[in-house]
């Protein structure tokens, strides 16, 4: 070969080198991208379902506000009614006491 044809040579080789590195490059840009498209569908799932449970935790939560006002009256009631009866075993303790002079027992 003469001069002028070992440079085209040579000039080719080194395209060729040159366009086998970028098609290396493109392929992993490429593999780059279909990672983050993958990535990307699971973060949109797994956000559309953070958003329905949420959607649920707040209906959950408005039935318990519309409710809070009657379980808080159940509580009040209930309240009353155990301090009703410890007032009334008191009571009925004390009788006991007095008619069988339990006290000495002690």
């Amino acid at each position: 070969m003469d001069k002028e044809g070992n440079i085209v040579f040579y000039n080719s080789e080194s395209w060729q080198n040159r366009k086998r590195k970028l098609e290396e490059e493109t392929e992993f840009t490429n593999a780059e991208i279909e990672r983050y498209k993958e990535r990307e569908d699971e973060v949109a799932k797994k956000k559309t379902e953070l958003f329905n449970k949420g959607r649920m935790l707040k209906a959950d939560w408005d039935d318990m506000m519309i409710h809070a006002p009657e379980v808080k009256a159940e509580q009040e009631l209930a309240n009353q009614t155990q301090d009703n009866i410890e007032a009334e075993w008191f009571n009925l303790r004390q009788q006991f006491i007095r008619r069988t002079s339990f006290k000495d027992w002690m």
